[in-house]
Formats: structure tokens, sequence, C-alpha cells
């Protein structure tokens, strides 16, 4: 009986170190019972089904009025021909259009002399056909855009996925608590509380720039999706007896 006992204790205090040493895990007597913590997390793996990126037209003048009319005609090229890349694959909308002035060498010509004025318009595309997101880089080089921000994937209803991921998550820590408390020899009564903890979602970006080179035309921009890893991380709080 002392022996069935000691061996007992040494089986939870081992168990208890263990826990302790464990990020995420613990074992706590209370006057209600014994509760432990225990963490679970989960990742799932969706290929995305969006692409967003910036496609703009960047042009320089003496003249702000200059600049302006430029960069006008230069955009309205960009946007028939991204109408006819997109077809019903995507659309776009305006995202942008500022006009700068552009001061001088300072030990030159003066710093507060402007020299040039520069506009910029940008258009946000998003692209649901993903098979056509090279062809509407390509299209918007050859059309003159010089000024292609950050392309991402990302998913149009990410709902799904979270949950998924939570629930293996969720399920993994309830298991683990289970497991402890079975090795004390007690069964879990209740879940005292349950809390995410899951960072963002880990979307896959294909370029941070890129700027129209001369000889872009002569070759197919290699674009890759990827996949968009959906991370959850769970800890969960039970009572055992």
């Amino acid at each position: 009986m002392h022996l069935r006992t000691f061996a007992a204790f040494g089986l939870g205090a081992a168990l208890l170190c263990l826990c302790i040493t464990a990020p995420g895990q613990t074992v706590e007597s209370t006057s209600g019972g014994t509760r432990i913590t225990a963490s679970g997390e989960a990742t799932v793996s969706v290929k995305p089904d969006e692409a967003l990126m910036s496609i703009g037209v960047t042009t320089q003048a003496p003249t702000s009025q200059e600049a302006g009319t430029k960069n006008a005609q230069e955009t309205e090229k960009l946007l028939t021909a991204l109408t006819t890349a997109l077809g019903k694959g995507g659309d776009f909308k305006t995202s942008g259009y500022w006009i700068n002035p552009q001061y001088g060498n300072p030990t030159k010509e003066g710093g507060n002399r402007i020299t040039s004025f520069v506009a910029r318009n940008s258009v946000e595309v998003r692209i649901q056909d993903l098979a056509i997101v090279s062809n509407v880089i390509d299209a918007a080089i050859k059309a003159g855009s010089n000024n292609i921000g950050a392309l991402r994937f990302t998913l149009r209803d990410e709902q799904a996925s979270k949950t998924k991921a939570l629930i293996e998550a969720t399920g993994q820590a309830r298991e683990k608590a289970a497991a402890m408390a079975k090795a004390l020899g007690l069964r879990v009564t209740r879940v005292v509380s349950v809390s995410d903890s899951s960072g963002p979602i880990a979307r896959p970006y294909v370029m941070e720039s890129r700027m129209a080179m001369a000889d872009s035309a002569s070759a197919r921009t290699p674009v890759e999706t990827g996949a968009i890893d959906i991370n959850a991380s769970v800890t969960v709080v039970v009572e055992a007896r």
C-alpha cells in the first residue's frame, strides 16, 4: 500500500515537473480539484484564390500641368490594357493619385528651387483567376506601367480555414489535458476556460516591387502562388478529479 502510494506520488511528481517545464502545460492543485492547463497548435495550408497588387504610372515633367497631362495619357493606356488582360477574371480601382515637386541640389541649384514635378497614379488590382496573374503583369508593363507594387495572394473567405485550424488546435489541447489527467489517476470533469492566441495569417508575397525593364516584353513574368498557412494556437484549462 505504501509502495503503491509512493509510486503514484512519484509518477505525479514527475508529470508535474514535466508540465512545469513544458510551455503552456501546467498542473495546479486547488480547493475544488486539480486544474490542468494544456496548449495545442495547428496549421492549415490552403491554396489562395485571389491576388492583390498595386499597378501604377509615374511621370516627370518641368511643370505640374505637363506631368499631370503626360500621366493621364499613360494611365489611360494602362487602364485599357488592364481591362483587356483581366476580362471577367478580376477588377481594379484607383487607389491613389498625387503630384509632387522635385527640388534642386542644395549645394548647386539651391534646395528650395523646384526643378520638376512627378505625377503618380496607382490602381489596386484584384484578380480572382490566378492563371492570368502573369498576363496582367506583362500587359501592364507593355502598356507603360513603371511602378508595380507588392503582389500578395489571399483568400476571399478565410473563416472556414480559420475554424478548421481552431478546431484542430483545441482538440489537441483537450487531448493533452485528458492524457495528463489520466496519468495522474484523474478524470476531466469540466472545462474551465479556452483562450485563442493565434497569430496573423502568413500570406505569401511574390515580390516587393518591380520596375518595368526595357527587355521585359520578350519574357513572361513567372509567378508561383504558393500556399497560405493559417495557424491556430489554443490554451485549454480543465478541472480534473
